[in-house]
């Protein structure tokens, strides 16, 4: 496939990681594990000496912020955990992992390698309280302040609404409110806004 693109004259993105893991990974543990960052540079030196030239950008991880919430803290993917303390232990871990394999990619091949975050617009439902700054570090900020790599990459789908006293930290979009189909909250102008937030000192992003 990356042969195909390349000589079609397309530029190949490559992920590294998309929210699933293999089965033998999750089973010892996963990202909880003791050395799950070095399995993952590992993994990322393979397949980074197996495709070299063909990878001429290469994302490390998709959305580490959300494998950390939805899979720790939400519990509506794998693993299902629902736990405050280990939601905030693997977005560092996530973070350490994202760092290991730039090194790693940078050893095998020239490619320009960086992470791909999902940065939704984060409101408080009352004021911008200290919990409601914690957790905005914990989705968007943590993962701006200096993730290293050569480039970043911005998703942006919704507008929430922190509640810090809600058992999953969100609450619904207020009445009237224009959701999709899934029920997120349409609000395109929070694309601009993130991208600003994004681009803000202290941010890699090019």
């Amino acid at each position: 496939m990356l042969t195909a693109l390349r000589d079609s004259g397309m530029t190949a993105f490559v992920t590294l990681h998309h929210f699933t893991l293999p089965r033998w990974f999750a089973a010892r543990g996963g990202w909880l594990a003791p050395d799950a960052t070095g399995v993952f540079a590992r993994y990322c030196r393979h397949v980074s000496a197996e495709l070299g030239t063909l990878m001429p950008f290469v994302c490390t991880i998709n959305e580490p912020q959300m494998v950390a919430l939805h899979g720790y803290l939400e519990g509506y993917h794998p693993p299902g955990v629902t736990n405050v303390m280990k939601w905030k232990r693997v977005g560092g871990v996530l973070l350490e992992a994202h760092r290991a394999a730039v090194a790693a990619v940078r050893d095998q091949a020239g490619s320009r390698v960086g992470l791909a975050v999902q940065l939704p617009l984060l409101a408080p439902v009352d004021a911008e309280t200290p919990a409601f700054l914690d957790i905005r570090h914990e989705i968007v900020d943590r993962y701006l302040e200096d993730p290293g790599g050569d480039w970043l990459g911005v998703q942006y789908y919704r507008k929430q609404w922190v509640d810090p006293a809600a058992p999953a930290l969100f609450a619904p979009p207020p009445a009237g409110t224009a959701l999709t189909q899934m029920g997120w909250a349409v609000h395109p102008d929070g694309l601009r806004e993130m991208l600003h937030r994004a681009a803000e000192p202290g941010c890699r992003s090019t």
